[in-house]
């Protein structure tokens, strides 16, 4: 049987009626008759905009075409940033820029978006075919390299009052770059980033209007100025790394600490949409901590700050520099 579909009707032409009346009998009820004495069912082929559809349980909750105008710069792309990345895409973001020069390793799976056959591939490009595995129709840009050296001419135009640039790599000195970056271009800024073995995390935000602290005001004192692009490990020291990577439930830790830093980012990304009711974001402070256990065995002594497991801060403080030309007040 062969068919064509012109103008949104489809014709057939069937070779073997008596192959094809075996098939159609089982399913025939009140169809057409055709000739040979065979009923079967009417065809109707219903054609839709994939980028319409793909989002159509977001209408009432979120403009998905507004959305597909937002942009979402990546820095990193391991399990923070491989779990914001396909959330962000799955909440209608049409537009990524990606940014990481590693590879994914086997030890890496277990708490990381994509799997085995994506091993020994660079994780912006995996990362990049999830996205389009999720919205064919989204752009996305990606560069196997610190955001500190992509070139400032390709990356600025992408910037603004839609772009939000999301920290997820594992080291601060990134994390302060991208948010100096973000003051610069009046873009939002959201960093998050995991404890010892994940016990707890931290979350740190900046939106222009809001008289917030850039990232080295608030934490300049916690960045490793000895190796400002180097892994901080963030799991353990590079002697335990190895040990960590597999202890059970890890990755439903992070991603505990994650979906509050992707909640805070959608929040971010519509701050200029009246329509949007925020969801997190005028309860959390610029500088968040999620707990994910408060046992000492598991987190050492720090993890006896928190009062108890699932704990998410909601008082924390944190300096700001009046005089500093990135957030200080403007003469």
């Amino acid at each position: 049987m062969f068919g064509k579909y012109i103008d949104g009707t489809l014709s057939l032409e069937v070779e073997d009626l008596d192959t094809l009346g075996e098939a159609l009998k089982k399913y025939a009820a009140g169809g057409v008759h055709i000739d040979g004495g065979l009923e079967a069912y009417p065809v109707r082929i219903k054609p839709y905009d994939t980028v319409t559809r793909l989002f159509s349980r977001n209408t009432g909750l979120l403009e998905s075409g507004a959305m597909l105008e937002k942009r979402a710069v990546l820095v990193g792309c391991g399990s923070v940033g491989s779990l914001v990345a396909m959330e962000l895409a799955r909440s209608g973001v049409g537009k990524f820029v990606l940014c990481d020069t590693d590879t994914l390793e086997i030890h890496n799976i277990c708490r990381h978006q994509c799997g085995f056959s994506d091993l020994g591939r660079y994780k912006v490009d995996a990362v990049k075919d999830k996205i389009l595995d999720i919205n064919p129709n989204a752009e996305v840009l990606t560069y196997r390299s610190i955001i500190q050296r992509v070139p400032e001419d390709e990356l600025l135009p992408l910037l603004g009052r839609d772009t939000i640039i999301i920290g997820g790599g594992d080291n601060r000195g990134s994390a302060d770059w991208a948010c100096k970056l973000a003051i610069k271009t009046d873009s939002t800024f959201v960093s998050s980033c995991c404890w010892t073995r994940a016990f707890a995390g931290e979350i740190f935000y900046w939106a222009s209007g809001k008289g917030l602290s850039c990232y080295t005001c608030a934490l300049g004192g916690l960045i490793d100025s000895d190796r400002p692009e180097s892994h901080a490990n963030y799991f353990g020291t590079d002697e335990d790394m190895e040990n960590l990577s597999f202890e059970p439930g890890i990755a439903t830790d992070i991603d505990f600490v994650t979906i509050i830093a992707i909640k805070l980012a959608l929040d971010l990304l519509n701050r200029d949409n009246p329509d949007y009711t925020p969801r997190v974001i005028n309860y959390l402070k610029q500088y968040t901590w999620i707990c994910n256990t408060n046992s000492t065995k598991i987190g050492g002594e720090r993890a006896g700050i928190f009062s108890h497991p699932l704990q998410i801060t909601h008082n924390l403080k944190v300096n700001r520099d009046l005089q500093c030309p990135y957030c200080g007040e403007k003469p």
